[in-house]
C-alpha cells in the first residue's frame, strides 16, 4: 500500500451528520470507479457510512472509495483529512512549502518528519539531502 487516509471526526459522525462513506472491498479493486459506479454516495447501494464520536478516526486504504453523505442537519461538518504517502509520491498539497519555522519550534520533532519537511528524497535540482536520512529502526517507510 502506498497511501493510506485518515479522517478525524471533529463532530459526531451520523449519515444525516455528514459522515465519512466508504464502498467495503473497493480498496481490492485498485482502480478508480467507472461510469454508472460514479454515482453519489446517496445513490450508490454498495456505499456505506461510518457513524462515529467526535474524536474518532477512521484509516483506510487510499484506494478505497470514499467520500461523505450531505450534513442534512443545520451546522458544519467538521474533520481533518489527511492523506498519508510513503515518501516517493508527491502529495497533493505543497504541505512542506507552508511550514514556517515558529511552527517547528512549537511541536515535537517528529511533527517535521510528518509534515515531510525532513524528507531527504528531494524533488527539486538539488536532489537528494542524505544528511537528513535517519535509520530504518522503529520506523516505517
Amino acid at each position: 500500500m502506498s497511501v493510506a487516509v485518515a479522517n478525524y471526526a471533529l463532530v459526531d459522525y451520523k449519515r444525516d451528520l455528514g459522515a465519512f462513506a466508504v464502498v467495503p472491498g473497493s480498496n481490492q479493486w485498485l482502480r478508480r470507479p467507472v461510469s454508472e459506479e460514479e454515482r453519489s454516495v446517496e445513490t450508490n447501494p454498495d456505499c456505506i457510512p461510518l457513524e462515529m464520536k467526535a474524536g474518532s478516526v477512521v484509516v483506510c486504504a487510499g484506494s478505497t472509495w470514499h467520500a461523505a453523505y450531505e450534513r442534512k442537519a443545520p451546522g458544519l461538518r467538521v474533520n481533518a483529512a489527511v492523506a498519508y504517502c510513503r515518501p516517493y509520491i508527491r502529495t497533493q498539497e505543497l504541505i512542506r512549502e507552508g511550514v514556517t519555522q515558529e511552527m517547528l519550534d512549537r511541536n515535537p520533532p517528529e511533527f517535521a518528519d510528518l509534515l515531510g519537511v525532513n524528507n531527504f528524497l528531494g524533488f527539486g535540482r538539488e536532489g537528494p539531502d542524505f544528511a537528513k536520512r535517519k535509520p530504518l529502526l522503529g520506523r516505517f517507510d
